[in-house]
């Protein structure tokens, strides 16, 4: 009698121990997972969320010396000048550089916000980019080089020891007769981009104007 009230005793505690593991099992098992979906549903956000690669318009110096206004960007090595009087627009991320008398165009296109009825404007913005952009642009420095019939309106050009492209698109429909000319060099893990909008009745002068600013640029 004795010894099956201690059989029953023990098979009660053994009961008693293996829900006590069971529990804890469960716990565990459930802070895994709580742990595991928590750490998922942090890198899905940061996956989601968009990188911003380009320099934003306040990280721009803006500095007056010898009749002409100095823009740099410090972090990148860039330094741009421009005449005394042109203005500086803010566009969030670069910059907008417009002679004093630069009027826009009342009806503006869907190429620009900012198509040009009189006077000059550039815009400038740095982009940072990864290894596989650095070979795309590249490549495509030296196929231009290499083969400049299979790439009408561009051309290899150098600023500051670094190698780029200039590409002119040219528009000859009568409501928006011109050209838009984009600039991109590659230094390493950056492409500097500069545009111009030659749109206005001052194409001839803006045209002399953009190439005299890309002469005077400085890239570390």
């Amino acid at each position: 009698m004795v010894y099956v009230e201690l059989n029953n005793m023990i098979k009660i505690k053994n009961s008693l121990i293996f829900e006590k593991l069971k529990s804890k099992k469960i716990i565990i098992l459930f802070i895994i997972i709580l742990l595991f979906s928590a750490g998922l549903f942090i890198w899905w956000q940061r996956k989601e969320e968009p990188k911003i690669t380009f320099v934003p318009t306040d990280e721009f110096i803006e500095r007056k010396t010898n009749g002409e206004k100095i823009i740099e960007h410090k972090k990148s090595g860039l330094e741009m000048k421009v005449p005394l009087d042109w203005q500086i627009i803010d566009s969030g991320y670069g910059l907008f550089l417009a002679s004093i008398d630069f009027k826009p165009r009342s009806e503006t296109s869907s190429y620009s916000p900012l198509v040009p009825e009189k006077g000059c404007i550039f815009e400038v913005s740095i982009k940072a980019v990864n290894s596989d952009e650095q070979i795309y642009f590249r490549n495509l420095i030296d196929s231009i080089q290499e083969f400049p019939d299979n790439y009408p309106g561009y051309e290899v050009i150098e600023i500051g020891k670094h190698n780029g492209f200039k590409h002119i698109y040219s528009f000859e429909d009568e409501s928006f007769a011109g050209d838009y000319v984009i600039v991109r060099i590659l230094n390493e893990e950056r492409v500097y981009i500069f545009e111009a909008y030659l749109f206005s009745e001052d194409k001839e002068k803006c045209t002399q104007e953009f190439e005299e600013f890309l002469n005077k640029i400085l890239i570390e």
